[in-house]
């Protein structure tokens, strides 16, 4: 799985100039916390 996250960027996933903002990784981890809780419970 995987998520874009905070990236807005011209420039691909494994291009050194890609630069995705730090201040979504607590928003990330929510959101993947609560994704695994559900695909837990199910």
């Amino acid at each position: 799985m995987m998520f874009w996250l905070g990236v807005d960027s011209d420039f691909g996933l494994h291009d050194q100039r890609l630069n995705p903002k730090e201040e979504a990784i607590p928003l990330a981890i929510t959101h993947m916390v609560s994704f695994l809780k559900n695909k837990k419970g199910k």
